[in-house]
């Protein structure tokens, strides 16, 4: 059970470095409430894929 309910939960390395780059980038320009949460899943997509690409070559 452990397995598949984790597949469904957020990497918590990921979501520490999508808060870190989310709030460095809105620390330093304007963005709006509506356009933060497309914003967030950008970056943590991101993050995912370069992620799991590196996990794929480095194996």
């Amino acid at each position: 059970m452990t397995e598949s309910a984790s597949v469904h939960e957020p990497d918590t390395q990921k979501v520490e470095q999508t808060v870190t780059i989310i709030s460095a980038y809105v620390g330093h320009n304007t963005v709006s409430a509506e356009a933060l949460p497309d914003l967030i899943r950008s970056v943590y997509a991101t993050l995912d894929a370069e992620i799991s690409q590196k996990g794929c070559t480095s194996g």
